[in-house]
């Protein structure tokens, strides 16, 4: 089998329950992640790099920057057939737009995440990362740009939205639709993704950029409190 590269970042899907606070921290390693594959089948050569180690609502710009130049590192290799991203769901439609805009390569990027963690008896990451893979191998996924794929659907991540906090179905494509699935470890594309940008990254740093939510009655406090504190760019939403 071709070699692809993993890459974590954190999430639900390296997470276990805390039995000290309750809560799902994020502890697993990408070899740890990958033991769990097993009963799946065979996960073929798979190179490993822990990137960070977070939930996702807590990545940040310069864990985009250091992310984008491993993944772009990684690509360039004749070696690497490809790179499967795994991030907490929370901001993976985030990363996965901004690897797509910044990411210059035809070699397939899958980005991945789980909606339970692994102390849970229906734990999806495995299952998840197991697809990622097949589609990273896949000679159809070339030239896709960087995919979102969970519970057994692909979506372009330019496309891809959040649609629930718990559902295993959450993300979706809207209006245009999947651009494939993976149905007994075959990947079929019914389309490609043919709305594509490429933004090079040039500087060193990412710019601040705040969003401002408008409404009526809105007095503009939120903008002047962003333009005070320093932003180089504002969203209205």
């Amino acid at each position: 089998m071709q070699k692809c590269a993993l890459v974590t970042t954190g999430g639900t899907i390296v997470s276990r329950i805390d039995p000290a606070t309750g809560l799902a921290m994020p502890v697993l390693s990408g070899q740890e992640l990958m033991a769990c594959l097993k009963p799946y089948g065979e996960a073929g050569l798979v190179e490993i790099h822990d990137v960070v180690r977070v939930a996702s609502p807590q990545i940040g710009l310069d864990d985009w920057l250091t992310l984008h130049r491993r993944v772009q590192e990684l690509v360039g290799r004749e070696d690497i057939a490809g790179v499967v991203v795994t991030h907490g769901t929370s901001t993976l439609e985030e990363t996965a737009w901004f690897l797509d805009l910044t990411v210059s390569t035809d070699k397939p990027i899958v980005v991945t995440g789980a909606q339970r963690n692994a102390s849970e008896p229906d734990f999806d990451g495995p299952r998840n990362l197991y697809h990622a893979l097949l589609i990273c191998r896949c000679e159809q996924a070339r030239g896709q740009g960087v995919m979102v794929a969970l519970n057994g659907h692909i979506n372009a991540a330019r496309e891809a939205t959040k649609s629930h906090t718990l559902d295993v179905e959450t993300f979706q494509s809207g209006e245009w639709g999947f651009l494939g699935a993976v149905v007994r470890q075959k990947v079929t594309f019914h389309r490609r993704s043919c709305r594509r940008l490429h933004v090079p990254l040039r500087a060193e740093a990412l710019p601040p950029v705040e969003i401002v939510p408008m409404y009526v009655g809105a007095s503009g406090a939120g903008l002047r409190a962003a333009l005070q504190d320093g932003a180089a760019g504002i969203a209205l939403n």
